[in-house]
C-alpha cells in the first residue's frame, strides 16, 4: 500500500506553511514554477558554508508537476540556485524527490 491514497489531498505541496516555490531556470521544462517541499539539510554543530559529503538536499515534488525535469536542469529555491543530481519517485509514484546541489555558476 502506498503512503498516499487515491483521493489524498496533496494541497500541502501548493499552499501551506511546509511548502515553497521553485523557479525553473534553465531546462526544457513546460513549466515555469513549482511548489514542494524543500528540505536543505543542515548541521547546527557546524558552520557548513561549502557542501560536504553525505549532506542531501530534496525537494519533494508532485510526480505530475516534474515529468520533464532532468538531470543537469536548475532551479531556483529562496534565492539559491540549485542543480537537479537525482531524480527519486516516491511511494506509489504521485511524489518525486529531486536531489539537488548547490550550484554557484
Amino acid at each position: 500500500m502506498g503512503f498516499f491514497t487515491d483521493n489524498e489531498d496533496l494541497t500541502i505541496f501548493l499552499a501551506g506553511e511546509f511548502s515553497q516555490v521553485a523557479t525553473v531556470l534553465d531546462s526544457g521544462s513546460t513549466i515555469a514554477e513549482l511548489s514542494g517541499i524543500f528540505d536543505e539539510e543542515s548541521s547546527p554543530m557546524f558552520d557548513m558554508t561549502t557542501p560536504s559529503e553525505g549532506r542531501r538536499i530534496e525537494f519533494l515534488v508532485k510526480t505530475a508537476d516534474a515529468v520533464d525535469l532532468a538531470h543537469g536542469d536548475r532551479i531556483e529555491i529562496g534565492g539559491k540556485t540549485y542543480e537537479i543530481v537525482g531524480i527519486d519517485p516516491r511511494d506509489d509514484g504521485r511524489i518525486t524527490d529531486l536531489i539537488l546541489k548547490r550550484s554557484f555558476a
